[in-house]
């Protein structure tokens, strides 16, 4: 069994069960014992979160049990960030034990040489909270990862990178990386902005308003990324920029996973021209 630390997740739930082998919630106190280090003299460590996912993994051996934990407890975050907007990551510590012989717990750092994906960032000020009522959509999500879409997977780095960035220009154009991979075509180099805002409004947008909306947003919000890279524009702008793009990010992104498959730009070219909104293409 691994423990590992979620910082920034809020719960009542003890565990939202995603399969079999994976859980996320609220750790009793016997596994937050479990998790904490030997603190130092004067009792000055820092201190362990109370939220954690749970993972059973059955490698050959222990670094093997090891590697397949960790590769699923980032699943396990980027499922929870598609879900909702706010600040959710790694945590400090992490245990592996058997159970009745609880081995001596490890820090994440340097062991792991922690990726920057699984850090937060800027996203690390604002909380973010769970309940049992999100564990449906929650195990969608999480399932959907498991797959290993190849087609989204560069959105879904780079979705994962813009929570580790400091300046919200970083953090826009990370997040427009993701959209364009999922809505670009590599021939394309007119007509971007427009393009983009179309495909996205088509792909997500539930009625003519919302779509309308969307189109407008990601077409200002395109215009906004196009200046923070000649590095013009106001913090106001780019942050709402910011926040329309993960938005928008976050509502193609699960869609993708969910359905098992990314957006066709042609497909939603089509569906445009014919002013048809948007079925699912599976």
């Amino acid at each position: 069994m691994f423990i590992f630390t979620l910082t920034g997740l809020k719960t009542d739930a003890t565990a939202i069960r995603l399969s079999s082998e994976v859980s996320v919630g609220r750790l009793h106190p016997r596994e937050v014992d479990r998790v904490k280090p030997p603190q130092p003299p004067g009792g000055l460590g820092l201190p362990v979160e109370e939220s954690g996912t749970r993972i059973l993994s059955s490698g050959s051996s222990f670094e093997e049990a090891r590697k397949e934990a960790w590769d699923r407890c980032l699943l396990v975050i980027t499922a929870l960030r598609l879900l909702k907007a706010g600040g959710v990551g790694l945590g400090l510590y992490g245990v592996a034990y058997t159970v009745g012989q609880p081995e001596t717990a490890y820090p994440l750092y340097p062991a792991f040489r922690l990726s920057r994906s699984a850090s937060v960032g800027w996203a690390s000020r604002s909380g973010f909270a769970v309940s049992r009522d999100d564990g449906k959509r929650l195990r969608i999500l999480y399932r959907g990862l498991l797959k290993g879409d190849t087609g989204s997977m560069l959105a879904l780095r780079r979705f994962d990178m813009a929570y580790q960035r400091d300046f919200l220009e970083d953090r826009l154009i990370d997040l427009w990386v993701a959209l364009e991979s999922l809505f670009g075509t590599p021939s394309e180099v007119q007509e971007l902005r427009y393009k983009f805002a179309m495909r996205i409004a088509h792909f997500i947008g539930s009625n003519p308003v919302d779509r309308e909306d969307i189109f407008q947003g990601m077409k200002d919000a395109y215009l906004r990324r196009s200046k923070v890279v000649h590095g013009v524009g106001s913090q106001a702008d780019i942050r709402k920029a910011a926040r329309d793009t993960e938005d928008a990010l976050r509502r193609s992104l699960c869609k993708a996973v969910s359905e098992g498959k990314p957006p066709d730009p042609d497909y939603l070219d089509r569906l445009a021209a014919q002013g048809f909104p948007m079925r699912s293409h599976k």
